[in-house]
């Protein structure tokens, strides 16, 4: 009835006909709840015996449901977040379909919007990237170098996202050994 009501309207339809995979965000997304998110997801990803389950401080929930959820990185209960699966599969499958050697952030923005495009901004892009790369095991490389500073808002397009080679068992278990009797 109004007419701010249907500019609204209009938007929506548009961008809704541009991104038609956009999640839906309550509110506007800001970097503090993407850090948030970020961090708790982190945490998920290293919970492996608790099956990815976590217990979420208070103050930390509003951004997971509105971040976390939408993104679908996991599922926010009333107090535990359970990281999901769904970006882990949907990269490595599109990698896989890709036949491309080396994987680099670049190729992954590209996947993000495969088979329907979501319109995500930069840094929401980073979230997936940076909780990709630690569920999958892999690190970032610049060139022939480590790249260490990946965050949110600084995830260069160039970087490869490489696996990290872990020791067997055994190597680790003898390593661990020799660590306690030196320290």
């Amino acid at each position: 009835p109004t007419l701010a009501r249907a500019l609204d309207g209009i938007t929506d339809q548009l961008m809704e006909r541009r991104y038609p995979a956009h999640p839906t965000f309550e509110s506007e997304v800001r970097e503090a709840a993407l850090n948030t998110a970020l961090a708790e997801a982190l945490r998920a990803v290293e919970a492996e015996a608790e099956n990815h389950r976590i217990e979420v401080e208070r103050n930390k929930r509003a951004a997971m449901l509105a971040v976390a959820q939408p993104l679908e990185l996991g599922t926010q209960y009333e107090t535990a977040f359970v990281l999901g699966h769904h970006w882990r599969q949907h990269f490595d499958q599109q990698h896989a379909a890709d036949g491309a050697g080396v994987l680099t952030v670049k190729a992954l923005r590209e996947y993000i919007d495969r088979p329907r495009p979501m319109g995500l901004d930069r840094k929401v892009q980073d979230l997936l990237i940076l909780v990709y790369a630690a569920q999958a095991k892999r690190s970032f490389w610049l060139g022939d170098a480590p790249f260490t500073q990946a965050k949110i808002g600084n995830v260069p397009d160039d970087c490869q996202l490489r696996e990290q080679k872990l020791p067997d068992e055994k190597t680790w278990q003898d390593a661990s050994a020799r660590a306690a009797s030196v320290f």
